[in-house]
């Protein structure tokens, strides 16, 4: 019988949650989502606390509009790894889709204090500024997302809607789309029963 130290996984535990791992990542890509977190769960099984896998985990419930469970992946990875810039980030991010602004503005300043770089968490921030009705510091986080090279047409556009600059003549279509497929995913839970 192989002898095991005590939390240290076994050679056949560490290589399922492996591969299962990058299964998640397939199925995360894919857009298969209910697959992917079914991997990272089982994965977590295998090899429980692994960051990655978490982070991954956290991510996936994000996208499936499950807020509170991507907190609960987060903050498991910052029990272990407290300045965890990605565990941060999805934290901010559900905390703002659970509305819970002045938490959720706390965090990301938390993200951006750690890791300035990360573009796309000044402009996240700046929107949430924006819901908050402080369209000065918004605009200045966009312009701060921009000026760290996140899309620089989202962010122009974001800017002329808070009074930083001028109108584009139409919404970007990224922008556009990703409005859409916000909906579109929970079009089902909207749908009534016929």
């Amino acid at each position: 019988m192989e002898q095991v130290s005590p939390g240290v996984p076994s050679e056949p535990a560490f290589e399922s949650a492996r591969r299962l791992f990058f299964e998640g990542l397939a199925a995360l890509r894919g857009g298969r989502l209910e697959d992917a977190e079914r991997a990272f769960v089982a994965s977590l099984e295998a090899v429980p606390g692994r960051v990655s896998t978490l982070i991954n985990l956290g991510s996936t419930r994000l996208r499936m509009h499950r807020p509170v469970e991507a907190i609960a992946a987060a903050e498991a990875v910052l029990v272990v790894e407290p300045g965890d810039v990605d565990a941060l980030g999805i934290r901010a991010i559900a905390l703002a889709r659970m509305g819970l602004q002045q938490q959720a503005l706390a965090a990301y300043d938390r993200v951006v204090a750690a890791d300035p770089h990360l573009a796309a968490m000044w402009s996240q921030r700046g929107s949430l500024l924006r819901e908050m009705g402080r369209l000065d510091e918004a605009a200045a986080s966009y312009a701060e997302a921009r000026a760290r090279g996140d899309d620089s047409v989202l962010n122009d556009y974001f800017l002329a809607g808070v009074g930083g600059g001028t109108p584009p003549p139409a919404a970007p279509p990224d922008y556009v789309e990703g409005l859409f497929d916000d909906y579109s995913a929970e079009f089902d839970d909207h749908r009534p029963f016929i």
